[in-house]
């Protein structure tokens, strides 16, 4: 079962709150906060484990707060053109950005990101632990990642990993991969974690860190799962061992997606934001879309996601000068 482990932030959320509700103004004392339809961007293409969150996410705030909340596909440039597009808007709260690990390792690693997740954005929560499958095709006859790693090692240079873009989770991941076994895997980048998967099945790749949005394919015998990122197992896949379980060490990295808006947003429209979701976080029914996908909601205060982002940055930092995260 997901564990929904929600802060305690709705209390000092609420302080700063109309005692009415979600009453916070923005233009004018008239004028409540959110008064017309709010846009998501999401910076991956739609299909993905990122984009289908978000309009779990978009639902279950549309019904706190009254008002339609939007989801826009803005992918490319590993997420950089979603969120240069969320950065450039006005903070009004009216445009969000549905952030991932991904987001914040792109500040590190494209001196064209064209932004900058440590102050182009105010963090209002995390949403989601990702756990990730290590997936090949079920015709590859590779079983374990000993078996990956075997013949890799035999085949040095030959064997390739599919990802959704220099600096994305799936690319994190990989180079990860090839550091912890001294194995020569090519990195071949794709615009979406869907078409990424559809290469793996295909036999254009021989493999990919998913995500569990990608079950319906390994259920269906079209991709074969030989290990879970994290720290346990997923609870759709009980069989399939962790990374650390099927032996190789030093392949781990919390990926998380989270909810952002616009830096130099008002303290009242993050206030609003917070304390929304606090309460959308624990919609029946995004928990149970979250627990068919072996999602782990998390939620955080503002606080503790800005503390995670700056973590993630120094990880992402010290992994580029090991490995080839950067487009040659």
């Amino acid at each position: 079962m997901t564990q929904i482990r929600v802060s305690q932030r709705a209390a000092a959320a609420a302080a700063l709150l109309l005692a009415s509700g979600f009453g916070t103004t923005t233009a004018t004392a008239e004028t409540p906060y959110p008064s017309r339809p709010v846009t998501i961007i999401v910076p991956f293409a739609a299909g993905g484990s990122t984009d289908v969150q978000a309009r779990l996410v978009a639902k279950s705030l549309q019904a706190v707060m009254g008002q339609p909340f939007v989801v826009e596909n803005k992918a490319g440039a590993s997420g950089s053109i979603g969120a240069r597009a969320a950065a450039a808007s006005k903070p009004d709260g009216y445009t969000l950005l549905f952030g991932t690990t991904s987001t914040a390792s792109e500040t590190v690693l494209n001196k064209e990101a064209g932004f900058d997740i440590r102050t182009d954005f105010t963090p209002i929560s995390m949403i989601t632990n990702v756990p990730f499958m290590m997936a090949v095709s079920c015709g590859s006859g590779i079983k374990t990642p000993a078996d990956l790693v075997k013949r890799a090692k035999e085949n040095p240079g030959k064997l390739n990993y599919a990802s959704w873009g220099y600096g994305s989770t799936g690319n994190i991941i990989g180079e990860m991969l090839k550091l912890a076994t001294k194995t020569d895997l090519t990195h071949v980048p794709y615009k979406g974690e869907s078409p990424a998967a559809m290469s793996v099945i295909s036999g254009e790749t021989d493999l990919a860190f998913l995500s569990p949005v990608q079950l319906p394919q390994v259920k269906a015998g079209k991709l074969c799962a030989i290990a879970i990122t994290g720290g346990k197992r997923m609870s759709a896949l009980p069989d399939v061992p962790t990374i650390e379980e099927a032996g190789v060490e030093g392949v781990h990295m919390p990926m998380w997606s989270g909810l952002m808006v616009p830096a130099k947003a008002s303290n009242d429209v993050v206030a609003t934001l917070s304390h929304a979701l606090d309460k959308a976080l624990k919609s029946d029914d995004l928990v149970k879309a979250a627990n068919s996908m072996s999602l782990e909601i998390i939620g955080s205060s503002p606080e503790v996601f800005k503390d995670q982002i700056n973590g993630d940055i120094k990880t992402v930092t010290d992994l580029s000068q090991k490995t080839k995260l950067r487009q040659e």
